[in-house]
């Protein structure tokens, strides 16, 4: 993902500030994207086959057994015939109402995966973590000024690429949460490190497990 770089004018002091920001990066967005529309066509394609192609199956399989029950001496060619005036395939497949069913339910269950799934792809380019000199705000209108962070935690850093900065605003803890694997990786490793720098070695390792 792109990093962009601006200058916001702080309308208090009257100067330009540098600031650098972290959008979603594109590997997560192509992961959701994938996961999406994966779940979404397979779901519609279980739908079809549960609205469409197995009552049609059915349907077909169920002609074959009267054909086969009245005349058991002759069925097969009598079925031929039909089966050829009506497109139908020579061995028809049976399909019970409860194979019906469980392509209902799959797509009941996968459809609404890929929705909430491609939903949150869109909802997720709104969102950013930005650093300047004054300090770290997200999208959410978080915002922890260098003098307001007290520690970070980095206990699932190394595993999971996930820093907590934990700040005092107004007398209230709050966090902000940094994830490189949601958001530019290399900017976010910028952030942490301007953090222990920040905090100073001492303080950002005793946040660590």
């Amino acid at each position: 993902m792109i990093t962009v770089v601006w200058r916001r004018c702080d309308s208090n002091k009257g100067i330009d500030l540098m600031a650098e920001r972290a959008k979603i990066s594109r590997h997560y967005n192509i992961r959701l994207l994938v996961i999406g529309l994966g779940a979404l066509v397979m779901g519609l394609w279980f739908l079809r086959d549960g609205m469409i192609t197995y009552p049609e199956q059915q349907r077909v399989h169920q002609q074959f057994t009267e054909v086969k029950t009245q005349h058991p001496e002759d069925y097969n060619q009598r079925w031929i015939a039909l089966a050829d005036e009506n497109g139908w395939p020579h061995d028809p497949v049976e399909k019970t109402d409860m194979d019906i069913l469980t392509q209902l339910i799959i797509a009941g269950i996968l459809i609404p995966i890929g929705v909430v799934v491609l939903g949150c792809l869109l909802l997720n380019q709104r969102r950013w973590v930005e650093m300047d000199d004054q300090g770290l705000r997200d999208h959410a209108g978080r915002a922890a000024m260098w003098e307001q962070i007290q520690t970070l935690d980095k206990t699932r850093w190394n595993t999971k690429g996930i820093a907590v900065v934990h700040f005092k605003q107004n007398g209230v803890d709050k966090r902000l949460v940094l994830d490189d694997w949601k958001f530019q990786r290399e900017l976010i490793n910028q952030m942490v490190e301007r953090i222990d720098e920040q905090l100073g070695e001492d303080e950002a390792s005793s946040a660590t497990g």
